[in-house]
């Protein structure tokens, strides 16, 4: 370099040390510039920062301070303040000012740096949002086009959020919650863009068209095990990346900026859904070939229940039958009457001691009407299955369960059904009212007459879904409508398709949801099908102390909106010989695994109730006894310790409420109370906080899991 070029900081030079430093530098406001080679000009490491301030050594013949160098060497060196000097008037302004330029640099630059993530983080939210879309509708291409998108706007805030300016943003109290959020946005936005062109590459190796994916796994009858081997393992990357990115937002702080903590929590909301959907895809794609005949023959026992005659894991057994699936294809071999197992009498086969103590005594043990009057499927299944190799005297792989319900819904895929000996139209519309009421009137008494027409009714379902002759998304649609509201249901005896059934929740298996659940249930005592005609309304009340403790109060009605004549077989008198349209129930309340009940009342008078436990969770019931066209009301009370983990910081309290699969879907109202001094948020879908409290009305047709975060009052 000349002499006549100017000086470039970091560049070699005979000049005094000193002179390579600005006065902001040298008075420690401002870190030394960068030197060319970094990349960027801009981000400097911990270490390259240590190395530039280090002392240099002082070089032969040079003044070893500045009291030894001569005059003229003071004179050229820069100003500054020396060790126990008193800076002056006029210095102080000048560190002033120079602090002032530095802070309005760093300002000008952060707003730029803000404006980038801003920007950047808008389009990467629209190009997701599309490439979704796209997903849904089966438009590939597209769909790829919008993730690539959204993939470059991400990384260009991800780039944005590493830059100094951003970076000590993290450092100032009043905004680093607020820096630290919208980083894990971007970093999650990244994230999600490469989940979603991972699905995209799953499409396109699974050959799938504009009929989706689901047309590529079921075609002519039979599920591609081939095409599922092509796919799987994009969709087990993209679970991966979702999984990620629900982690980063949910360890995000909370901000302080309405907008970003608005963002944040719709943003956890988006992630949380698309990272249990793609988890759920992708164990769905590794248990399918075991479970359809991929890796050997399966065969199953088919429990067709009526919800009518309520039973705790749904409906009495009224038919039964056996399917079988090989190599993809699933058929249904025979169907029948349950009468057809029952000629001879069982001897009581084996179950847990807690399922022999509860419901031993109502001879679940041995008849097939009573073995599912518990709740927890898996249990009930492996007692029918005992019961069918002592009967039939052959072993089966699992157990499927289904309702009319459940047929209802599959009609979506199949189209509508008609067998002989009725004249009904079935739908999904209509499945429930003619096949849990009507035909029983039509029938009445002449069982083997009503049997018959379920059974070539269930016969043409099996046989269309076999065929292929199917609307495939509208399977796939029906098929998980049935299994969240508990109406469809599988059991398998190989321990890892049964743990995937679980994680699909298409096992009946209540413990899957934790230890704070509360399931109402109710057994058939009366022998009639009135249980269509019964309306059930919950209201519960969660009471969250300091301490973390939760005293819960249960409130059920119930309405039986059943006539009083004439007696029939749908109306009864049932085995009891009581007045037609009487509804008599064992009633059933399931509790948190830690809870401890507290009282229980029938229509306002203290009843002291019978007790169990099911599957390590406390349980109370009750006879309880409704005439036609009157109500009764039960309510228990019960306190749950430890069941929030609450600190002065902060807390969380979760809990699910799972439903019986009965012939209308009970109406659930919910309140959870914060402790005094708290905020209750939530991001369970549909709830609505406010203060203190956060409450949630609707429906249980599927299980309910609310979440309830608390922050200290301000």
């Amino acid at each position: 370099m000349d002499a006549s070029d100017p000086i470039e900081k970091g560049a070699p030079t005979s000049q005094p040390a000193d002179l390579l430093w600005t006065d902001e530098e040298q008075s420690g406001l401002a870190p030394p510039s960068p030197t060319p080679d970094v990349p960027g000009g801009t981000i400097w490491e911990p270490e390259d920062r240590v190395a530039v301030l280090k002392p240099r050594e002082a070089r032969p013949g040079t003044p070893e301070s500045p009291a030894e160098r001569s005059p003229q060497a003071r004179r050229t060196q820069r100003p500054g303040p020396r060790h126990g000097a008193k800076p002056t008037k006029r210095m102080r302004m000048r560190y002033l000012v120079a602090a002032i330029l530095v802070a309005l640099a760093l300002v000008a630059d952060g707003a730029y740096v803000v404006f980038t993530v801003e920007s950047s983080l808008t389009g990467t939210e629209d190009s997701l949002r599309s490439g979704s879309k796209a997903l849904q509708n089966a438009h590939f291409k597209v769909a790829g086009n919008h993730f690539s998108t959204a993939l470059d706007s991400s990384r260009s805030a991800v780039h944005a959020s590493v830059h100094p300016a951003f970076l000590l943003g993290t450092l100032v109290p009043p905004i680093s919650a607020d820096v630290r959020a919208t980083r894990a946005l971007s970093r999650a936005s990244e994230l999600a863009s490469e989940a979603g062109l991972e699905i995209v590459d799953a499409a396109t190796a699974m050959q799938a068209t504009d009929e989706g994916l689901g047309a590529s796994l079921y075609r002519d009858g039979r599920l591609q095990f081939e095409t599922i081997a092509e796919g799987a393992p994009f969709v087990s990357e993209a679970a991966e990346l979702l999984d990620e990115t629900d982690k980063i937002l949910a360890g995000s702080p909370v901000p302080d900026l309405t907008v970003i903590s608005d963002a944040l929590e719709e943003a956890r909301a988006r992630a949380s859904d698309a990272s249990e959907s793609a988890r759920r895809g992708s164990v769905l794609l590794d248990a399918l070939p075991g479970l359809l005949g991929g890796e050997g023959k399966r065969r199953y026992f088919l429990s067709f229940q009526a919800p009518g005659e309520a039973r705790g894991g749904g409906g009495l057994t009224g038919l039964y039958g056996v399917l079988e699936s090989d190599d993809g294809r699933v058929r249904l071999t025979h169907i029948g009457p349950i009468g057809e197992l029952t000629a001879e009498r069982l001897d009581p086969v084996s179950a847990p001691a807690w399922y022999e103590h509860a419901y031993g005594p109502f001879k679940s043990l041995v008849q097939w009407q009573q073995a599912n009057f518990t709740p927890q499927f898996p249990v009930a299944a492996e007692v029918f299955l005992r019961m069918y190799e002592q009967a039939a005297g052959e072993r089966l792989d699992g157990v499927v369960a289904m309702d009319p319900i459940a047929l209802g819904q599959l009609t979506r895929a199949t189209g509508p059904l008609r067998a002989p000996g009725f004249d009904a139209t079935i739908t999904s519309d209509n499945a429930a009212q003619v096949l849990l009421n009507d035909v029983y009137v039509h029938f009445d008494s002449d069982e083997v007459a009503q049997d018959n027409y379920l059974a070539a009714l269930t016969r043409k379902l099996w046989r269309r879904l076999s065929s292929g002759d199917v609307d495939v998304p509208e399977l796939a649609a029906g098929f998980a409508e049935a299994v969240r509201g508990g109406h469809f249901k599988m059991y398998s005896r190989y321990g890892g398709e049964q743990s995937a059934l679980a994680e699909l929740e298409a096992a009946g298996d209540f413990s899957a949801y934790g230890s704070n659940i509360q399931l109402v249930f109710h057994n058939n005592a009366a022998g009639n099908k009135v249980d269509y005609l019964l309306e059930r309304s919950i209201e519960t009340s969660v009471e969250l102390d300091p301490n973390g403790d939760a005293t819960v109060s249960t409130t059920l009605a119930l309405d039986n909106t059943a006539p009083a004549a004439p007696a029939s077989y749908l109306l009864g008198p049932g085995i009891r010989g009581d007045a037609a349209g009487l509804n008599r129930m064992y009633l059933n309340f399931l509790m948190p695994r830690t809870a401890e009940s507290v009282s229980f009342g029938v229509d306002g008078e203290t009843v002291r109730p019978f007790e169990h436990r099911e599957t390590g969770y406390p349980v109370v019931w009750s006879l309880v006894a409704i005439p036609s066209g009157e109500s009764a009301e039960v309510t228990v009370v019960y306190r749950v310790p430890d069941a929030a983990e609450i600190t002065s910081h902060g807390g969380r309290f979760d809990m699910a409420f799972v439903p019986q699969a009965v012939a209308r879907p009970d109406r659930l109202s919910l309140t959870v109370m914060a402790p005094p001094g708290y905020e209750a948020l939530t991001q369970s879908s549909e709830a609505e906080a406010r203060g203190r409290s956060v409450r949630w009305d609707g429906d249980l047709d599927e299980t309910l899991e609310i979440d309830v975060s608390l922050t200290p009052d301000q």
